[in-house]
């Protein structure tokens, strides 16, 4: 189960809290959950401590990033593209590869591959192709121009998802990684570099996304590309009993 405590600056410190705490766990007692879950955030600790004084503990840590889209200077990377190119392998768009009567299934495969080596709090849940379908290809808030993947002898070797906000201005970045036989080629850079035009060119300003703290290759990319780095989520975890 997942619980949530919120209460307002003015009441804090005055066994609000406490009370709803209280009262969830005993909601909770019919039930007889395995495992509690909450959230906490790096700039709100009292929260954290709150929870850690009822015995969770921290179970996965990931840090909140975003991009201003107009300071970002893309002549760093001019020949990024050019230099893969010059090894086989391309850019393309989900667009793009239309013309693939097995574009779907090579990306969705793709997408499986690499959401394995994500880290997550939890293990990643396989996600069907009809559910895939469902959430990337009929989804309007995917822009099919601006869905990369990395293609190298016709083989989908690397992806960037990237999706509209809920806030105008914003695009959201998802998934992003590329195969094991490909890295240290600067793949995911180029990816990256490519959505930050995108964005630009539709008039973001903002990219909104977030990776694990373990993820120190990805922590390193981003920190490289100029995103900074805001109040990290913790997810925090107990043993009901």
């Amino acid at each position: 189960f997942y619980i949530a405590i919120e209460v307002l600056p003015a009441y804090q410190r005055r066994g609000v809290g406490t009370a709803l705490y209280d009262q969830l766990m005993e909601g909770l007692r019919p039930h007889n959950p395995l495992t509690l879950r909450a959230d906490g955030f790096g700039n709100l600790m009292h929260g954290v401590r709150f929870m850690e004084e009822r015995g969770f503990k921290e179970a996965f840590r990931e840090t909140p990033l975003q991009l201003d889209v107009t300071a970002f200077d893309p002549l760093p990377y001019k020949r990024l593209e050019d230099k893969l190119y010059a090894g086989g392998i391309e850019i393309k768009t989900l667009r793009d590869l239309e013309g693939d009567p097995e574009r779907n299934r090579k990306v969705y495969d793709l997408f499986c591959t690499l959401s394995q080596d994500v880290p997550s709090e939890t293990a990643p849940a396989p996600m069907g192709f009809e559910d895939w379908i469902e959430w990337t290809i009929n989804d309007p808030t995917v822009p099919h121009d601006g869905y990369f993947i990395a293609v190298h002898n016709d083989e989908y070797v690397g992806l960037s998802e990237f999706g509209m906000g809920q806030t105008h201005g914003v695009l959201v970045g998802g998934l992003a990684g590329v195969r094991r036989s490909h890295r240290r080629m600067g793949i995911v850079l180029a990816l990256q570099v490519r959505g930050i035009a995108y964005a630009k060119t539709n008039g973001y300003t903002l990219i909104k996304t977030s990776t694990s703290i373990t993820n120190q290759a990805m922590s390193s990319l981003y920190q490289k590309l100029g995103f900074a780095r805001l109040p990290d989520w913790i997810q925090m975890e107990r043993a009901w009993s």
